[in-house]
């Protein structure tokens, strides 16, 4: 995670022991689970920094957060936290865009009247 985040630009740094992995992987304090990665994106309505305490209730074992000092969980100190959930659930699911290949057209376009 740490180093995908760095390619894109978004690690700020990292603070505490981050465990290896991850069992899972969340923006909804509801849906954590022991060991998960919390992920506090902030919204237009909220801010998923506001709900730190209850995932780390929840069992969180670290947290992605553009505040580090709105918790005491390992975190991934980023900015841009929408966009590094982007890069985090892509490397959570194995970069599964990597594996697209892109064809380009380079014949005319075909003008219809």
């Amino acid at each position: 995670m740490a180093a995908a985040l760095h390619e894109a630009g978004l690690l700020v740094g990292v603070h505490g022991a981050l465990p290896a992995t991850f069992p899972a992987v969340t923006d909804d304090s509801r849906d954590v689970t022991a060991g998960a990665l919390f992920i506090a994106v902030r919204g237009h309505d909220r801010d998923g920094h506001d709900f730190l305490a209850l995932a780390a209730e929840r069992g969180a074992a670290a947290v992605v957060v553009e505040d580090a000092s709105r918790t005491s969980l390992p975190a991934f100190v980023v900015r841009h936290g929408r966009r590094a959930a982007a890069v985090i659930a892509a490397t959570a699911a194995g970069n599964p865009g990597r594996a697209l290949q892109l064809v380009e057209d380079l014949e005319e376009p075909v003008h219809r009247l």
